[in-house]
């Protein structure tokens, strides 16, 4: 059996979650990230887009692929917008509290 992954999404939108996100939208997918803290969303993007701006610097990728891949990225504001992802992948920190 053979599935075809077209949209992922990542519950977590810290450091490892931001890369996750990266990553997979450098590769070409769309990819939804779910962070829970509204105050911690824009951080997402901006880490992203600065990750993106070194890779610009150091030959790596041109401004035509960091605004691509920037726009294959969405921050969600609820749990619900990423119900319909073909792979979720989940990096939120173990606290009990």
């Amino acid at each position: 059996m053979s599935e075809t992954i077209s949209n992922v999404a990542v519950v977590g939108g810290g450091f490892m979650g931001s890369g996750i996100a990266e990553s997979t939208a450098t590769a070409g997918l769309p990819v939804t990230i779910y962070e829970a803290d509204p105050e911690r969303r824009p951080g997402v993007t901006d880490r992203i887009g600065k990750s993106l701006a070194r890779a610009v610097k150091g030959g790596k990728m041109d401004h035509s692929d960091l605004d691509e891949s920037l726009a294959r990225i969405t921050v969600a504001e609820d749990l619900a917008e990423i119900k319909d992802a073909d792979l979720v992948i989940e990096v939120v920190p173990e606290d009990l509290e």
